[in-house]
């Protein structure tokens, strides 16, 4: 099964994406939005993960506290050619982002996952270039991004299926962050 670790988007963080989708001119027809219960932050691309289970136990073992994140700024990839995808960056404690994005990866290598072979690079994919017709040359990346921040208290495993119709997401399993110890009154 194909699998991901990611990081899920509050609902006000989801109407802020949503506005700057609905604001981008020259997104489409070359560019497909991704669909909003599809928005999320990669951690870590798993691949193909002969069972769940070993991976499940492994990222129960991870230990990270919580942390904030804001909406950044919008990209694509790649940066200087024909854009393949459009994103939102992201902002906030960036240190503790990556630190998270490693700790899982070495977790899920440990149960036999892949090891991912892209670098990370933190950001919420908001559409793709479609297969036919091409890709616009010059995304219009004007756009107003809305501030929204919200608070890392959980990452979540999902299983990836692909369609026609476009990638269906899972939940697997999720796995809270730890709480800072609080001090004695």
């Amino acid at each position: 099964m194909r699998a991901f670790v990611a990081l899920d988007l509050d609902p006000h963080v989801q109407d802020a994406l949503d506005a700057a989708v609905a604001a981008a001119s020259g997104w489409s027809p070359a560019f497909r939005a991704v669909a909003r219960a599809n928005r999320h932050l990669t951690l870590a691309f798993l691949g193909d993960i002969a069972a769940a289970a070993p991976v499940i136990a492994a990222l129960r073992a991870v230990r990270h506290p919580p942390f904030e994140l804001r909406l950044q700024g919008l990209g694509r990839f790649p940066p200087k050619r024909d854009a393949r995808v459009l994103w939102a960056g992201v902002g906030g404690d960036v240190a503790l982002l990556e630190s998270l994005a490693r700790a899982v990866s070495a977790s899920a290598q440990g149960a036999g996952a892949a090891r991912d072979r892209m670098p990370f690079r933190p950001h919420i994919t908001l559409a793709r270039a479609r297969r036919h017709g091409g890709a616009a040359a010059d995304p219009s990346l004007a756009v107003a991004l809305e501030p929204a921040s919200w608070s890392v208290r959980h990452f979540t495993l999902y299983q990836s299926t692909l369609a026609r119709s476009g990638p269906r997401y899972d939940r697997l399993a999720t796995f809270p962050l730890d709480e800072p110890p609080r001090g004695h009154a």
